[in-house]
């Protein structure tokens, strides 16, 4: 299943993140504090922009879909926002509490075990709720409205003449 590669994303991610954390660890001692905050400031703005850009740009957001693939209906272009808006502030939230956690741990407010608790709990949230979706997929239509019985079964059951289909 082509889906399938997100399970690989997102376990290369999460060793990224192990191996992140790790060397986080030592940032107090290295005199790296200042690098860290940047990349929290840089990544925490454009990640603020990507949200920004799915809440507000609702148009824009539209635009960039239709030039890119085939002409979807309004329907699918309003689920499409709806779940990239979704996600966006998912990454909002995740983000932050991430770059919390971090910019505690480096005025030393609080100990690295929970950094790293926290950041494993959060992983795992968001893995679980992206694996969700991947694993357990909603089905499209119902069972019952798929196998429904047409005109042709119900003449293959109610004929008892003994003759063979292959």
């Amino acid at each position: 299943v082509p889906n399938m590669i997100h399970i690989l994303f997102a376990f290369a991610i999460a060793v990224l993140g192990g191996v992140g954390l790790h060397h986080l660890k030592d940032a107090p001692n290295l005199d790296v504090e200042k690098k860290v905050r940047l990349y929290i400031y840089a990544f925490g703005g454009i990640a603020a922009i990507l949200v920004l850009f799915l809440l507000a740009g609702k148009g824009s957001y539209f635009e960039l879909i239709k030039s890119s693939t085939k002409p979807l209906s309004s329907a699918a272009l309003e689920t499409a926002h709806g779940n990239a808006a979704t996600d966006g502030l998912k990454l909002a939230v995740l983000v932050g509490l991430s770059a919390f956690l971090v910019l505690y741990y480096l005025k030393g407010r609080i100990k690295w075990q929970t950094v790293a608790f926290m950041t494993i709990a959060l992983t795992v949230v968001d893995l679980w709720l992206v694996s969700s979706k991947i694993n357990n997929p909603r089905p499209q239509t119902a069972e019952g409205n798929f196998f429904a019985q047409n005109h042709v079964v119900r003449f293959l059951k109610e004929d008892h003449d003994p003759f063979r289909i292959y």
